[in-house]
């Protein structure tokens, strides 16, 4: 990495007598032998001052000429101190000439001493008729600052930086992958399309960009695996079904719309604000910076209804049922049931920078850090819902009161959810 440069002050010193003047030409931004226009490369970052004193006497004349960025500017006539700044990582090629040839005046010829000094320091010189000094300025590794004769070999290009593994949590209807009214711990890999359901199976479904959508899509009372994907708008629940529901942009948000006790396929177009769910309904409700939080606010057997959490004002609303203010921008909706009553509904929030776990009118808790994905469910097979998170980094589960075990590697994507009934089914 380049040392930061700051602010670098660049004096042209002359000595000598006479009439100082010399014209190197219009064209120093291009190469003097081939004419291609020159590679100025980087010198660093930050800002560069050039400033010239002249140690003659007044009236004399210095032609300097710089190619910054690749534009020339040519100054002469220079009978007292100036400065130009520019930005340093455009590269610069200097060229700077005196000479006693007289334009005025007549007089003789006579040598000139030009000195550059860059922070003080000397780092060329020539005298002669003209006295000239010129090349591409540069700096070290360390930030020192030289001229150099030849064009730069132009850096190689950075290496496109390798994004880091990062994981997401997609909308799960149900995570009862066996039909026992328990939560159960699993993980999608999207690297290479892997389920794993702790103490129950491991299957490959799936690939690279697959969204995760495991919901009972047969009425059986278990959770089948299945997954989106939005290039083609393709639907694919193992061994049961293949449709094609929605496209790129959509949002996938399985669940029992209707109330028939089997879960089917739908989507959220956040461009529109359009949810459709397929052979049920299309309404619109919602806009693009809404996330869908789609709840069983009436119990499962009434059907899933549709729900907005908006970031900017912590908006809660429920279509044809009820709206409500709790959370705020960069909080992740957990809606559940966190009471002890069956068919209850209560909104709630994670707040990954705290790893506050705030429920409406209920509870307040810290659990979890920043990064931890939350994973609410039914693991002990009973209301109230538990608290729970994902650490991808470790693997980490931990269930509030309840367990932690680690399964699952950085990357995975957390696959757990509610029991398939837990507004009707479970119990205490």
């Amino acid at each position: 990495m380049k040392k930061a440069l700051g602010v670098i002050v660049i004096s042209f010193m002359l000595t000598g007598g006479g009439v100082l003047a010399g014209n190197p030409g219009g064209d120093r931004c291009s190469d003097p032998v081939s004419g291609d226009t020159l590679d100025f490369g980087t010198i660093g970052s930050g800002t560069a001052t050039i400033s010239y004193q002249a140690t003659t006497i007044s009236n004399h004349w210095l032609m300097i000429l710089f190619c910054a960025g690749g534009s020339p500017i040519l100054l002469n006539e220079l009978d007292s101190a100036w400065s130009y700044t520019f930005a340093a990582d455009s590269g610069a090629y200097l060229f700077i000439s005196a000479n006693g040839e007289s334009y005025s005046y007549g007089e003789d010829p006579i040598e000139a001493t030009v000195r550059l000094l860059i922070n003080g320091s000397e780092v060329a010189s020539d005298s002669g008729i003209p006295g000239k000094v010129e090349g591409y300025l540069r700096f070290d590794g360390q930030g020192n600052p030289y001229l150099s004769d030849t064009s730069p070999t132009p850096p190689p290009p950075s290496p496109t930086p390798i994004p880091t593994p990062t994981t997401f949590s997609p909308i799960i209807d149900s995570g009862d992958y066996n039909g026992d009214s328990i939560s159960d711990i699993a993980v999608f890999r999207p690297s290479s399309g892997l389920w794993v359901i702790r103490d129950i199976t491991r299957a490959y479904f799936g690939a690279n960009g697959d969204v995760p959508a495991p919901a009972d899509y047969d009425g059986d009372g278990s959770t089948e695996i299945a997954l989106f994907r939005a290039s083609s708008g393709l639907w694919a629940v193992r061994g049961i079904t293949r449709a094609y529901f929605g496209s790129s942009g959509d949002t996938a948000i399985p669940g029992d719309y209707d109330g028939s006790g089997t879960c089917g396929s739908a989507i959220f177009r956040p461009a529109s604000g359009l949810w459709a769910i397929r052979g049920v309904t299309r309404a619109y409700f919602g806009s693009s910076s809404d996330r869908p939080v789609p709840v069983y606010a009436s119990g499962r057997s009434m059907g899933k209804d549709i729900a907005i959490f908006r970031p900017g004002s912590g908006l809660w609303a429920v279509r044809g049922l009820s709206r409500t203010y709790f959370g705020a921008s960069s909080d992740t909706p957990v809606a559940g049931n966190y009471t002890d009553y069956e068919g209850n509904l209560d909104i709630g929030i994670f707040r990954a920078s705290s790893g506050l776990w705030a429920i409406k009118g209920i509870t307040r808790t810290y659990f979890g850090v920043s990064n931890d994905k939350p994973v609410p469910g039914n693991y002990n097979g009973f209301i109230p819902d538990n608290i729970g998170i994902f650490r991808a980094s470790s693997g980490l589960w931990a269930i509030k009161g309840n367990t932690r075990v680690y399964f699952g590697a950085s990357g995975d994507i957390p696959v757990a959810g509610l029991a398939i009934n837990p507004s009707t089914v479970l119990s205490q």
